[in-house]
């Protein structure tokens, strides 16, 4: 802080004058990785992705693929995301059938998986 003391007008009192410094930038708090994640997911989610229970046929499967990626145009979802998000959305058998990918390719490596290879094994 920076004081001035002085004599004012000639009087014989002192006044002190103190200025505060104004010069502190104001912190900007950046959105945490989770809160930016979460709204990402809930973009996906408000664009209804379809859900998938495991139907078998090549139909059934290219339209729920093109609905799918229909989604992650509509929601601009992130590469890395894709496989993580299309997870939530298999039901039944589907899920059955990833708890078989997760086990076999350790948990870490299926959600960190392209959206390519996801279509490669699927």
């Amino acid at each position: 802080m920076g004081e001035y003391e002085g004599n004012l007008g000639g009087g014989e009192e002192d006044y002190e004058y103190s200025t505060p410094i104004m010069n502190q930038e104001p912190s900007i708090t950046q959105p945490s990785r989770h809160h930016d994640n979460h709204n990402r997911y809930k973009t996906f989610m408000n664009c209804r992705p379809p859900v998938s229970n495991g139907e078998i046929g090549p139909v059934l499967s290219s339209t729920w693929i093109m609905e799918i990626e229909g989604t992650f145009d509509t929601s601009k979802c992130a590469d890395e995301d894709k496989v993580i998000y299309v997870a939530t959305m298999l039901k039944g058998d589907a899920i059955h059938w990833w708890g078989m990918v997760k086990e076999v390719r350790r948990r870490e490596a299926a959600k960190n998986m392209s959206w390519d290879e996801f279509l490669i094994i699927l």
